[in-house]
């Protein structure tokens, strides 16, 4: 005889309940303070203008009755050069101050060249004797110490007068930098 177990399947059968999602926390954005306006920056100062400066020792020629002198530029950037002068032992007359070519002299002013193109513009003629004071004093001329054509690199040359054009050379000295200050 056989016996029969009878077998019971389970389908599904008892299980536990779904676990309800637990409830989220409400994040609430709590209220800002709105920005604070971001103060401008402070305007930058405005640059001052450089002023740069430039000389030339000038040396007597042979002959010449004079000690020598030295010729000052000044020029603040974008303004025109100023031009001093402290020339010693100069006799009563007319004087023609030229910039030429050259960046020398050479002997009595031989290697100066001619005088520059680029200074034509800028006559420097002065006067000595009676009431003149024989010098160049802060005058106001179209020559530059920077950019495309720069008086650096040329000679200065101080000339007699020859019926009111610049006559013989009488001392010279090569133009050079001398910085942003006087001292330099």
């Amino acid at each position: 005889m056989s016996s029969v177990v009878p077998l019971l399947v389970a389908c599904g059968g008892a299980s536990k309940p779904a676990k309800a999602p637990e409830p989220m926390e409400a994040v609430v954005a709590e209220p800002t303070e709105p920005a604070a306006a971001a103060e401008p920056a402070p305007a930058p100062e405005p640059e001052k203008p450089k002023t740069l400066f430039a000389k030339a020792v000038l040396a007597p020629v042979k002959g010449a009755k004079l000690t020598g002198g030295v010729v000052t530029f000044s020029q603040q950037q974008g303004g025109d050069a100023k031009v001093t002068s402290e020339i010693e032992g100069l006799k009563a007359g007319t004087y023609h101050l030229v910039i030429h070519d050259n960046d020398t002299c050479g002997p009595n002013a031989t290697q100066a060249g001619p005088a520059w193109a680029g200074a034509a513009a800028a006559p420097l003629m002065f006067k000595v004797g009676g009431e003149e004071l024989g010098n160049l004093d802060e005058s106001e001329v179209k020559l530059m110490l920077d950019g495309a054509a720069p008086i650096m690199g040329h000679v200065a040359v101080l000339h007699d007068d020859k019926n009111g054009k610049p006559g013989k050379a009488m001392a010279c000295g090569p133009i050079e930098a001398v910085g942003n200050t006087p001292s330099e």
